[in-house]
């Protein structure tokens, strides 16, 4: 768990120039995964997670398939 992630991860960012040097080091770490905090289970969150997550996967897979 990373206790500044509320910051980092509910919005996109990712144009902001926002940086965080403990997400930089474990985004480089090949056998890490990086996801927001998910710490609530109803179906519609359950649903949504599974959604994104794959979604997630599969821009990942398009992308080390270049």
């Amino acid at each position: 768990m990373y206790e500044h992630e509320h910051d980092l991860f509910f919005e996109d960012k990712s144009g902001t120039g926002q940086r965080d040097p403990l997400i930089e080091e474990l985004l480089r770490l090949p056998n890490a995964m990086v996801t927001g905090h998910q710490a609530f289970l109803t179906q519609e969150a359950l649903e949504s997670i599974t959604r994104q997550s794959l979604d997630l996967l599969a821009d990942w897979e398009k992308s080390s398939n270049r």
